[in-house]
Order: C-alpha cells, then structure tokens, then sequence
C-alpha cells in the first residue's frame, strides 16, 4: 500500500504495529548484550578461578581478545546489515551467543573457553546492530526517547543477571547448569523475536516517525540534500566531529569495560559483602532503567551531543568516588552506585543517537562502522589492563584514576560538538538542532 492512499491515522496505526517488532528485538538485544559480555565476567571471577584454577587475568584475557577481535568483527558486521536483511544478521547472532554461552558454561579448557567467549562477544556486539540501524530509520523527532526505551534492556539486565544468576547458582550449586540453562534460553529467545525486526519505515511505505511531512518540509529536505553532499571517507575523516565522537567513545567504552567489569570484586576488596554488592549493583541498574528515558528525552530536547556531556559527568563522578572509596567510606560508595545508573542507563542510546545527529540517518551505519573501529580499538585492551594493576598493584585504586582521567577527556570532547550534518534534522520541525 503506498502513503498516498492512508490517511494520518492509517499511517500511524500501521507504523505502532510494525515499529513495535522493532522496539522488542532491540531491547531484547541490549538485554542480551551487556550480561553476556561485561556483567558476566562479575559471575567468571567469582566463580571460575575455584571451579577451574584459573587467574582473574587468564579469565579476563578472554574479554580482552573479543574486544581486539571486535575492532574489525564490528565492522564487518555492521556492513552485513548495510547489506543484508539486518533480520539475519540479528537471528544469528542471538543464537550464536546462546550455543557460546552453553560451551562456556560445560568445558574445562580455558582456550575453548577462551575462544567460545570471543565468538560470544562479536555476536554480542552485532545482535544489537540491526535494531540500532532500524530505530534510526524509523524515527528522527523522537529517536533519543526510542532509543532510550530499547536500551533500557542493558541496566535492567545489569538490575536481574548478575544478581539473579548468581543467586541462582548459590541455590543449586551448579555454575555448570545454570549456564547452560542460560544458553538454550538465549536460543529460544533469538529465534521468535528476531523475524519481527523491519529494516526501513519506506519499504512499508510510510514514513520516519509515522508522519507525512509538509511539501515545505520536503523541499528544505531535498535542498538541504544538496547542499550536505555524500559521506566518503576522505570528508568523514577531515570533518573535526569524527575525531571527537572516536576519541569520546573510545574513552567512554574504556571506563565502562574496566567499571562494570571488576564492580564486584572491587566492592569485595573495600569491604562490602557479596550479597550487599549485588544489591547495590541492581539498585543501581534499577535508577539506570529512568535514566535511559530521562537521557533520551534530553538527547530530543537539547541534542545527543549535550546529552552525552551529561553522561560523561556521570562517569566521572562514579570513578573519583569509587577511587574516594579505598578506605571503604560508605559515603563514597553511595555516590559511586549513585553515579552508577549512568554507566548503565545512558550509554547504550547516547552512543547510536550521538553518532546518527552528527550524519543523519541515510549515513548512520556507513559512518557507524568507522567509529566503532577506532573506539573500539582504543578501549579493548581495558580487561587485561585494568586486571593486571591489580595483580601488580594488589588494589584497583589505579583503575578508577586511568577512569577518572579519560572521563574527564570524553567530557572535553563531547562538549567541542557543535554541528549537525544531518540534512533531516536541518529541514524537519520538531526535532533538535
């Protein structure tokens, strides 16, 4: 059916419902994708080293090699969607990280556990792409807002895995079992909700957020086409926003890795005892579930780029106050899970919202590709990092200094944004400029 014949109401009716498919295995993405990944290493730490013998670092170097790995497997996977039906590349990979994670769970090997991680961790990371790409087309006005409802999947996973799982596992007594409960889950999971996926509102003939533009609207859009031009590399890499999205979000993923990664053992060290931890850790995911709405509403209001300040003041308060903490100042630690929220509830939607305001839509995943690659570079040694301070150092005070600086960098960088090169936006009502 194409637009001409729906009426205003047609057309937002149709849009609600397939856009709904969208909003599902987006969320259920970025669920999946912070348990399996940095929140998971909480559960490995504690429990791997008497299961298995192996050291933080031995454990922690798989997280390492599937963040090198994922330098160019982001890449790849994200000119895959471009490519492709995104609903494959999403089925896919929600599947494969559910038989990884079975693999994690049963073997005691540490390279297959090693190399079943890696391989988790690229579908990890692609399982939320497609969704990203189709939550871009689908809405411009109210995208921050979207985006900060399908990402409240990662702090309410950081809420209930960790906790739950562990809990879990302290009931049964069977890491093994639990995990591979987990996996086949995982599996299930993939296979109904990923269908429901739809790349593009134009292939259903409707329009970005369901709503038909003025002709004055369309002729802004078309001139304002022309005069931004197309997006080939030798402009994306002379244009000063580039470098400062890479080198903010390098720096970002690098705080977040070495904070959600070592949060439990770090609270063990100070003094707080595993149970209380865990619920400061969930209480903390639980504030972070609003904050994704609440930083969502600020990216629409003000601009993923202001916003995104916001969120690397977060991280900086949460590391000085963790460093503050050494002491096992109570005072300390409450800020920190305080500040916590923002790890887990912001950065999700900010990233992919930061990334579209600066290109537009039609150049989100083209450009998408080459940020993720040079911020992903930067922050994938963090793991390994972060874990040999410890064992050189005997304490992770270190760690949250290295945090507190480069978030202090990210701020920097977020702050010297200033432009959008999205024709839409320029030419569109409502939406920030």
């Amino acid at each position: 059916m194409s637009t001409t014949t729906l009426s205003p109401s047609q057309m937002k009716s149709k849009f609600a419902k397939l856009s709904l498919g969208i909003i599902i295995v987006t969320f259920v993405g970025h669920f999946i994708q912070p348990a399996l990944t940095n929140d998971v290493m909480n559960i490995f730490y504690t429990y791997l080293p008497e299961l298995h013998g192996w050291t933080r670092t031995q454990i922690g170097l798989a997280l390492t090699v599937g963040s090198l790995v994922s330098i160019p497997c982001n890449f790849i996977l994200a000119t895959l969607v471009m490519k492709f039906d995104p609903r494959i590349v999403t089925t896919g990979t929600i599947v494969g990280c559910g038989v990884c994670t079975i693999v994690m769970a049963r073997t005691p090997v540490l390279w297959v556990f090693i190399l079943a991680y890696v391989i988790n961790y690229q579908c990890c990371k692609g399982m939320v792409l497609g969704g990203l790409s189709a939550c871009t087309n689908w809405y411009i006005s109210t995208r921050g807002r979207i985006l900060g409802i399908v990402t409240m999947g990662s702090p309410i996973s950081s809420a209930v895995f960790t906790n739950g799982i562990t809990r879990l596992i302290m009931l049964t007594g069977s890491f093994v079992n639990v995990f591979t409960g987990v996996g086949i889950g995982i599996i299930v999971i993939g296979l109904v909700t990923a269908p429901l996926l739809k790349p593009s509102p134009e292939r259903y003939g409707l329009y970005p957020d369901g709503i038909q533009r003025s002709e004055e609207e369309m002729t802004a859009l078309r001139q304002a086409q022309e005069e931004s031009g197309g997006w080939e590399l030798k402009r994306l890499f002379t244009t000063k926003e580039t470098y400062f999205l890479m080198i903010g979000w390098g720096c970002m993923f690098t705080v977040l890795t070495g904070f959600m990664s070592i949060l439990i053992p770090r609270m063990t060290e100070i003094g707080v005892s595993m149970s209380m931890a865990l619920n400061y850790m969930s209480a903390a995911s639980i504030i972070g579930v609003a904050l994704s709405y609440l930083w969502g509403w600020i990216d629409d209001k003000f601009g993923a780029h202001k916003a995104s300040v916001g969120l690397a003041v977060g991280y900086l308060i949460m590391s000085v106050a963790m460093l503050a903490a050494s002491d096992g100042n109570q005072i300390m630690i409450l800020i920190a899970v305080l500040g916590l929220p923002s790890a887990t509830g912001g950065m999700p939607n900010l990233n992919p919202s930061s990334v579209a305001y600066v290109y537009g839509r039609q150049d989100f995943m083209p450009n998408l590709r080459w940020i993720m690659l040079v911020s992903g570079a930067l922050s994938a040694p963090a793991s390994t990092i972060f874990n040999f301070i410890y064992d050189k150092m005997g304490s992770y005070n270190y760690v949250y200094l290295v945090c507190s600086i480069l978030s202090l960098i990210a701020i920097i960088c977020f702050a010297l944004i200033r432009r959008s090169y999205d024709p839409e936006r320029k030419a569109f009502s409502g939406v920030a400029k």
